[in-house]
């Protein structure tokens, strides 16, 4: 298949925490366009903690922008200079004070792929254990976290009450990687 060619691009807006660039591209049938993209957006893990093989350890936050309470799975950017793992140690004890003795990268998927190139990455956080309250950023005050069986985790997928990208990407990664493994 034929790539796109880009011709050139321009920031158009930049904020701490977005950046948006417009880019001149060809497509593949020789026609011009401008396409919007994030840029220099980072990758991210989402965090499933395992309490033991029928239960996991999950999070409820309130999502500002559709002012809901989402039921999902410890998430966050990797910083400069950070792998995966530990990117995954750190969120899972900011967000929700457990500290994992095991951290295992099972997969990743597109968090945007029409607007960036950045990918989730599924960790497995195994042999867990309490050592503090959650602190988590400013934006996450009020986080607390939960432990649900598999079937509950399932019957909130079913029922819509689990309805976070992440969460539902890093969940169907993990039951396909359940399947390979076990």
């Amino acid at each position: 298949m034929k790539k796109w060619k880009k011709l050139n691009s321009k920031v158009i807006f930049e904020h701490p925490r977005l950046t948006l660039a417009e880019d001149e591209v060809e497509l593949p049938n020789g026609l011009k366009t401008n396409y919007l993209i994030f840029k220099d957006s980072k990758d991210f893990v989402s965090v499933i903690g395992i309490i033991d093989p029928n239960r996991y350890l999950l999070i409820k936050e309130l999502a500002y922008p559709i002012n809901e309470v989402l039921v999902q799975f410890s998430t966050g950017e990797i910083e400069n200079n950070e792998s995966p793992e530990i990117a995954a140690r750190r969120e899972l004890l900011e967000e929700t004070g457990y500290k994992a003795d095991k951290i295992e990268i099972i997969g990743s998927f597109l968090g945007n792929y029409r607007r960036g190139t950045y990918k989730g990455h599924v960790a497995l956080a195994y042999n867990l254990k309490k050592i503090k309250d959650p602190e988590g950023d400013a934006e996450e005050q009020g986080i607390q976290s939960i432990i649900l069986s598999d079937n509950a985790i399932k019957e909130k997928i079913a029922n819509g009450e689990i309805i976070q990208s992440n969460t539902l990407c890093a969940w169907s990664i993990f039951q396909a990687f359940k399947q390979k493994s076990f």
